[in-house]
């Protein structure tokens, strides 16, 4: 039912699973099959659906590797910062590329699935070149993107990667004890309204994207980069690097 759903749809198993716990008679897309969702009792969905660990490994499937370099992602650098997870969900087993969380939970993709592992949390990496200085960035994806960008294999100031735009609060005592703070967020709604968080709470960081401008994020625009569309960009727009 879920394979069929998700082909049907056109979505992740995450935004078909409310649709299969809700109970109720839908048109498919194509306007030609009829579908009914009859629920079953709501505790067992809700353990059924969740999202479970069984193992992680050294990132090194072949098809997490295409996905990888799908998103313009070196596999070296990909490897260096991600794990190949193996999790079920809805009785069945699946494998996705794992990002991990201060809190021990992971973000996982492919190329089908986008969603996380509880608990969710951010991600703080430190080092010892720049103490006072910081970027944040939305997702793991785009923090690779700017290392790709800049040819690092590490980043050379600390770095807070949110695993979501809402989780920014969770940053923000953090952030206090920086001298500089570069923000490299969505051109979206959802950017915005966090970097007005962080303003609200007196944190003042420095915008970093506009070497991204007209692209919604690092990823977006390191794609745009390797398909030739680009020339290289700025350094000034890239606060990762010294």
């Amino acid at each position: 039912m879920i394979d069929l759903g998700i082909r049907l749809y056109k979505c992740s198993v995450k935004d078909f699973l409310p649709l299969l716990s809700s109970g109720y008679t839908h048109l498919s897309p194509d306007s030609k099959l009829i579908i009914t969702f009859i629920p079953g009792t709501k505790s067992p969905v809700t353990k059924e659906n969740r999202i479970e660990i069984l193992n992680v490994t050294a990132l090194q499937s072949p098809g997490l590797m295409a996905y990888v370099n799908k998103r313009s992602i070196s596999q070296p650098l990909a490897k260096a910062y991600c794990k190949e997870v193996r999790f079920t969900i809805a009785g069945k087993s699946y494998n996705a590329i794992g990002f991990a969380n201060r809190s021990g939970g992971y973000e996982l993709r492919n190329d089908w699935f986008k969603g996380s592992s509880s608990p969710k949390d951010i991600t703080i990496l430190r080092n010892n070149y720049s103490p006072k200085a910081v970027c944040i960035i939305e997702g793991f994806m785009d923090f690779l993107s700017l290392l790709e960008l800049k040819q690092l294999r590490r980043p050379e100031v600390d770095v807070i990667i949110l695993n979501s735009v809402a989780l920014i609060g969770r940053s923000i005592e953090i952030l206090k004890s920086y001298q500089d703070v570069f923000l490299f967020l969505n051109h979206d709604k959802a950017g915005q309204t966090a970097a007005e968080k962080l303003s609200q709470a007196g944190i003042n960081g420095f915008d970093a994207s506009e070497f991204y401008k007209g692209y919604n994020d690092v990823n977006e625009y390191l794609s745009a980069q390797q398909r030739g569309a680009l020339q290289a960009p700025e350094e000034r727009g890239l606060g990762i690097g010294r």
